[in-house]
């Protein structure tokens, strides 16, 4: 289990604010810094994901999070950020404010071990298989897409309702 102290030495950098993204979405996208843990076990990053959900007013999952790879979880994030969680045909913002926002999202992260979680099991995107998921927050829809290195944590999550 990790301390109780864990979150002393940490900052919280509000990325949705600053990128004004509130013009498009509901949610938030912040980012921790720094984690400095052993994150090699999974139940550690667990832990830690989940202890920050509770930082944010968020639903802990346990063992209810979902790992993808680094190329799912992009390719999961640019979904989010093109459309909506309840109307998943709706387009949220244009392509050029996509990307600017997923290049921000994921700029300061390189060629370390990357470990990206989500409370998703498929996507809403999917029209052959669809999915489900865990909720994070009491609204209709949401979605959390987490992107974990030994020395940062990026946490995107958007809402939707129907």
């Amino acid at each position: 289990m990790l301390a109780a102290s864990i979150f002393d030495d940490m900052q919280r950098q509000d990325i949705f604010g600053r990128l004004e993204m509130n013009k498009f979405y509901w949610g938030d996208v912040f980012k921790i810094v720094p984690i400095d843990h052993d994150i090699s076990v999974e139940e550690i990053r667990l832990s830690l994901i989940d202890r920050i959900c509770e930082s944010e007013n968020l639903k802990a999952l346990g063992k209810g999070w979902t790992q993808l790879t680094l190329q799912q979880a992009e390719e999961l994030l640019t979904k989010a950020l093109t459309f909506d969680l309840a109307y998943s045909s709706y387009v949220k913002a244009p392509p050029d404010k996509v990307d600017f926002f997923k290049s921000e999202i994921l700029k300061d992260f390189d060629d370390e071990i990357i470990y990206c979680y989500t409370n998703w099991f498929g996507s809403p995107w999917d029209k052959e298989k669809g999915g489900s998921w865990n909720p994070l927050t009491k609204n209709t829809f949401d979605m959390g897409i987490v992107f974990l290195t030994k020395t940062k944590l990026m946490f995107a999550y958007f809402i939707g309702e129907d």
